[in-house]
């Protein structure tokens, strides 16, 4: 657990998710085991570009070959690299009813009076999860700002969810 001075103790899958408790993170990925890790990798583009009508985009840096020590360290978050875009639409599928979709940042093109001149339309890529995966994710991710280790993020009015993540550093 990252906390060694005061460790979590026995707690719920709810509360380490909340407490963002690594070895929970480690025993689901082994649940999961490698191949359906990865494939969930996958489904929620980690290893593609997104698609965003950007130049110079490009992917981040995941294992080729994953071994069972790759999965247990991604599991919450380390020895790999994605970009902010990528991280923003994986996040997005779960608010999305489990849709991962196509980056847009622009709705509509107006000439000078104000009229319509283009349009955009969102575009699925590929659901990931289902709505009520989906559903619940959302809930216990709003659950970590308004409870657990995101509430520095919490502001009283609005729906936040999100998830905290332990940092590796080098010296």
């Amino acid at each position: 657990c990252w906390r060694k001075a005061n460790p979590h103790g026995v707690e719920t899958f709810l509360e380490a998710i909340y407490n963002s408790c690594n070895p929970v993170f480690v025993k689901v990925a082994q649940k999961l085991g490698i191949t359906k890790f990865y494939e969930y990798v996958e489904m929620f583009g980690f290893r593609e570009k997104t698609g965003i009508n950007l130049p110079g985009e490009e992917i981040g840096i995941f294992h080729e070959e994953p071994m069972e020590i790759d999965m247990a360290v991604a599991s919450f978050g380390q020895r790999f690299t994605i970009t902010p875009m990528q991280l923003v639409s994986a996040y997005n599928a779960i608010a999305n009813g489990g849709y991962l979709m196509a980056p847009m940042l622009v709705k509509e093109i107006l000439d000078d009076n104000g009229n319509v001149g283009e349009r955009f339309q969102p575009s699925v890529v590929r659901q990931v999860i289902s709505e009520e995966t989906s559903k619940t994710m959302a809930k216990v991710l709003e659950g970590v700002v308004s409870e657990g280790t995101g509430k520095n993020a919490f502001v009283p009015g609005y729906r936040i969810a999100g998830k905290t993540g332990t940092s590796q550093t080098t010296e």
